[in-house]
Formats: C-alpha cells, structure tokens, sequence
C-alpha cells in the first residue's frame, strides 16, 4: 500500500519535473518508479518521453522497444518510437 502510493506520488512529481524542463531530475524519479514495478501504460508512456530528454534517443528508443515487446499496448510509445527511428534514420 505504501508503495503504491510513493510510487503514484513520484510519477506525478516526475511529470511535473519534466514539464518545468528538469530532465534528470525527472528521470530519477521516474526510474525509481519503473524499478518497483510501479508504471501503468500511461507511467511508461511518459517514461519513454522523460527518457528520450534525459537520456537520449537510442535509451528511449531501446525502452520504447523493450516495452512494447512485452505487450505494452499503446499507440503514443508506438507513434514515439516512429519519431525517433526517423531522428536516427532507421525504418521500423
């Protein structure tokens, strides 16, 4: 129970560190939540995009892939991962 409610707490300060261009700031949040097993689809979606300013785009692309792979169904990683193949001239 504890958990459940950090980790509903860091994904929305995470998202608030993103929107005020903290990046890795927000990574490190958003990684602690990803760790405990704590993202829905909307969690990753946003790890994906938190990662993609963090980290780059081949960690978020290896993300989004990984992620997608494992049956995360969702249209914006997918629509993501499209834009990011294009940054690094790769076809899907």
């Amino acid at each position: 129970m504890l958990q459940g409610t950090h980790n509903m707490y860091a994904d929305t300060y995470a998202l608030i560190l993103y929107k005020q261009k903290k990046y890795d700031e927000a990574f490190k949040y958003q990684d602690v939540v990803e760790k405990n097993g704590g993202l829905d689809t909307g969690g990753k979606e946003r790890s994906a995009a938190i990662a993609e300013k963090a980290k780059g785009a081949e960690f978020a692309k290896e993300y989004s892939e990984k992620q997608l792979l494992a049956g995360v169904d969702s249209n914006i990683l997918l629509n993501q991962l499209q834009e990011i193949y294009k940054k690094l001239k790769k076809t899907l």
